[in-house]
């Protein structure tokens, strides 16, 4: 994770959005002025694309998809639905920090999502190392798929290129230079429930 978030503390008794609002001050507080302001312009201009009102909605079919998990193997979301209600996450990796509090705290809500008969799983471009699961403590309960190149997430009509006047915004906050995981296209971190036709 970036450097400028390094000493934001994990409070249990603060709630996922209070959490998300202390990262985002911290985040303005410590990281160049270009780059928040670069951040902020890249949210806006996001948002005037109308994404989210474009992106499936509940009531449309789920878009299927069957994807390598991180764990070894494939996960096929039509499996999934015929066992009962499914809760797929889509972030964008352990470098942001926004997405992160959201995994900790999806995590933290795993048992009772099991609890409630449905399954959750997480999808992300970022591609898998033997350190890249989100947080420090081990392996989540639930599985994270891969999704290179956001194609499920272009499906589900969340994902969007990033225009190459933004790119040094998301590299300030500690997304990969390189790679399989270089800036080309990412989704609308975003947490959608399926239910079983």
């Amino acid at each position: 994770m970036h450097q400028v978030f390094g000493s934001l503390p994990r409070c249990r008794s603060m709630s996922l959005k209070a959490q998300l609002d202390a990262c985002r001050r911290e985040y303005e507080a410590n990281a160049e002025p270009q780059a928040v302001d670069a951040v902020r312009h890249s949210i806006r201009a996001l948002a005037e694309t109308g994404l989210v009102a474009k992106a499936v909605r509940a009531g449309e079919t789920a878009p299927l998809f069957r994807l390598r998990c991180g764990r070894g193997g494939f996960v096929d979301l039509s499996d999934l639905i015929n066992r009962g209600p499914v809760i797929v996450s889509f972030f964008w990796g352990d470098w942001c920090p926004f997405c992160v509090l959201e995994f900790k705290a999806l995590a933290e809500a795993y048992a009772e999502i099991e609890r409630l008969g449905a399954t959750l799983v997480t999808l992300s471009p970022q591609a898998r190392g033997p350190s890249s699961s989100p947080g420090s403590h081990g392996e989540p309960p639930f599985p994270i798929l891969q999704d290179p190149g956001c194609k499920v997430a272009s499906r589900y009509r969340i994902a969007f290129a990033v225009p190459e006047r933004f790119q040094a915004a998301y590299l300030a906050l500690g997304y990969p230079q390189s790679g399989e995981d270089r800036i080309e296209r990412l989704d609308a971190a975003d947490t959608r429930h399926l239910r079983p036709r």
